[in-house]
């Protein structure tokens, strides 16, 4: 079944995992979709509108006119007049009054005993500065803030007048966030109020606040968030409808104007450019100032003095507590509230499994650019997605999660077939046993190939008499059981070597005459581009794969494990690749004994079309290059164990240094000492270079 092929069962388990925390909506998960979202916001401000909110705030000119605050409340009766007198289309106080004026004539008639009778007397006649306050609110449309808490609040008594919530489709209150109290102004001050509207802002679990509620519940009772309320006053409009459906709250409406919220019944900020919204109250209560300018406008009054300001954090920094309230209002007068519906979570969950279902079962594992295309592709498109619906449509939908899915599940493939090929090439290697003990049967077939294959190989040493600087040497162990190791090197030109060590799969004649076919490639690869080492390969590769399902036995082709390089001899600089070989050491090396690292590819004649990737390193003058194949490594002594690579790396840490035919005799001697009097299982084959410290 399609399932089955290799990679797609582990991708599939890497999209079950991955949707789980989508499904949970963990926090961490939350964190990072509204990280994009804020980084939305920088990116793409929204720009200011023709609707700006005026407001007046108690700043510190304010404070350095009147006095500290809390002001009397016969100081700000004075400022809402001067604001009545603008005529404003409603004023919205976010100031709490739940408790009496303390300097209040009455008042200051009663708490101060020590004051003269005639005084007192006339102090208590006065009218007192709350009901100077609540006189003043009734010349204008206003609402007052109350602030919904949980436990007793203070000031809690019902407000004079209930803007009225209406319900369309199912309650809306489970999805609400629930109060205990609510703290509200005084009835003196209130009684004159049009309305009332809740002082919350609900942050999210990081503090930021990126949505407002637009309805809040104190038992039982829908009271609209204070911006709302605001609107309500200056349209004249008396009731607000919700409206619930199925995943929750889907908007608000009052009379025309709809506004687009979450399940929770809160609108999302589109955060836009500073805006010129600001007015003190000390300029406003100078003679000089033209209150005219209000008029038909919506104005704001709160304190924003030092010590005295409410902050909260956005996604575009710090703002003041009424610069939210104001940037609600102009948000759905202006119609730029963002949209993060109640089935976003669906919406976002359906792109997750579609993206991972597409590279599952669209790309295949077994072609790497393609897949690699695909992956990077999806993961674009999610991304730029989600960016251009909060550009185009002012849609809030994630598109990272499910691109940082994509990349997992394509990442998940990639292992499957990794170990896909793993096995394949573990069966391989036991189907070359199996040949081998076959060929091993007939000692003349062995012979023959023994001697095909020592006749083909450079066997005269020093390779350069006439070149000091290059120290070269190699030898070859064939087992009884004759398999296809072959190395070769030349001059390219007088400054580049190329060098080649390479084990063919099989034994006896078959494998000795596929390693003669491919040397013949690969030297003629080597003649015909030179220094491109990855054109080398690639030629190699898909000469190798034509003719190794020919030469092959049981209708399974053959394959060549091969490491290859250039080195140039002015410099010590090797470019190289491996088609799954060994990798060389580098012996006597400025930075100790290492290998050469390299991710490189399948063996040649596998897969016909493969991009063999060449990697650099150097050759430092003194240090040795030692190539080897896989029958120094699995070299057995009579109980079964392996030499093993460990053992490797001692014998070439106690080798030394110089030339190179010291090495690979140390290599042998340690192997030869190990192995003892078991039967050699497999050719041995060595290849060294040094060049001269003077090089």
């Amino acid at each position: 079944m399609w399932w089955r092929a290799p990679g797609r069962g582990i991708a599939l388990a890497v999209l079950t995992l991955a949707v789980l925390p989508q499904l949970a909506d963990v926090a961490m998960l939350q964190a990072v979709r509204d990280r994009g979202f804020d980084a939305m916001q920088l990116v793409w401000p929204l720009p200011a509108g023709s609707t700006v909110v005026q407001v007046i705030a108690i700043d510190e000119d304010s404070l350095k006119r009147e006095g500290q605050w809390p002001w009397p409340r016969a100081v700000l009766a004075n400022l809402v007049r001067r604001i009545a007198a603008g005529k404003p289309a409603a004023l919205g106080v976010d100031i709490l009054f739940p408790e009496a004026d303390g300097y209040s004539p009455p008042r200051l008639a009663r708490t101060l005993p020590d004051l003269p009778q005639p005084l007192a007397e006339g102090l208590a006649s006065l009218p007192s500065s709350d009901d100077q306050l609540g006189q003043a609110l009734a010349d204008v449309p206003a609402i007052l803030g109350a602030a919904p808490v949980d436990g007793a609040g203070r000031g809690t008594a019902a407000p004079h007048s209930v803007t009225l919530v209406r319900q369309i489709g199912s309650d809306p209150r489970p999805y609400l966030r629930s109060f205990t109290s609510i703290v509200r102004t005084l009835p003196e001050i209130s009684r004159t109020a049009r309305g009332e509207g809740a002082l919350t802002s609900q942050p999210d679990n990081d503090g930021v606040v990126r949505a407002i509620p637009l309805l809040t519940l104190v038992n039982s009772e829908l009271i609209p968030t204070f911006g709302l309320g605001v609107i309500s006053v200056a349209a004249g409009i008396p009731s607000i409808a919700v409206k619930t459906g199925a995943f929750g709250i889907e908007s608000v409406e009052l009379g025309p104007l709809t506004m687009p919220t979450d399940a929770h019944g809160r609108a999302y900020l589109h955060f836009g450019e500073p805006r010129a919204r600001y007015i003190s109250a000390a300029t406003v209560l100078g003679s000089d100032f033209d209150v005219r300018q209000f008029n038909g406008q919506i104005v704001l009054l709160g304190v924003t003095g030092l010590g005295l300001i409410d902050r909260k954090f956005t996604p575009v920094g710090l703002q003041e507590g009424i610069a939210l309230h104001a940037e609600l209002i102009e948000a759905i007068l202006g119609s730029s509230l963002l949209r993060r519906p109640a089935f976003a979570f669906w919406i976002e969950l359906g792109i997750t499994l579609a993206a991972g279902l597409a590279v599952i079962g669209l790309v295949r594992a077994d072609s790497p650019r393609l897949a690699a295309a695909a992956a990077l592709g999806i993961t674009a498109g999610l991304v730029v997605g989600e960016f251009a619906l909060f550009r185009f449509a002012g849609w809030l939908i994630d598109g990272v999660y499910p691109a940082v899915v994509t990349l997992l599940v394509s990442g998940g493939m990639l292992v499957g077939h990794l170990r896909a090929a793993y096995a394949t090439r573990r069966r391989l290697a036991g189907e070359l046993d199996r040949q081998r003990e076959l060929t091993a049967r007939s000692d003349g077939e062995l012979a023959t190939a023994r001697h095909l294959q020592l006749g083909l190989l450079p066997h005269r040493f020093p390779a350069f008499p006439d070149r000091r600087d290059i120290d070269l040497f190699a030898r070859i162990e064939p087992a009884r059981a004759v398999g296809g190791d072959f190395f070769d090197f030349r001059l390219i030109d007088p400054t580049h070597l190329f060098f080649i060590i390479a084990d063919v799969s099989g034994k006896g004649v078959p494998a000795a005459l596929f390693m003669e076919m491919t040397l013949q490639i690969v030297r003629a690869a080597v003649q015909r581009y030179a220094c491109n080492l990855d054109r080398v390969m690639s030629e190699a590769n898909a000469r190798t794969a034509e003719a190794s399902m020919e030469l092959g036995e049981a209708d399974e082709g053959m394959f060549v494990t091969a490491f290859a390089g250039i080195l140039d001899t002015d410099t010590g600089d090797i470019v190289f690749a491996s088609a799954g070989h060994d990798s060389p050491f580098l012996v006597r090396d400025p930075a100790g004994l290492r290998q050469l690292n390299t991710d490189g590819g399948p063996p040649l004649g596998v897969l016909d079309d493969y991009p063999y990737p060449v990697d650099r390193d150097r050759l430092a003058p003194g240090a040795t290059l030692l190539l080897f194949t896989d029958g120094l490594t699995e070299a057995q002594d009579a109980a079964g164990e392996l030499y093993s690579l460990g053992r490797v790396t001692e014998a070439l840490q106690a080798a030394s240094p110089t030339p190179a035919q010291a090495v690979v005799d140390a290599c042998f001697d340690a192997v030869g000492r190990f192995v003892g009097d078991a039967e050699q299982a497999d050719d041995i084959t060595l290849l060294a270079i040094r060049l001269a410290p003077a090089a």
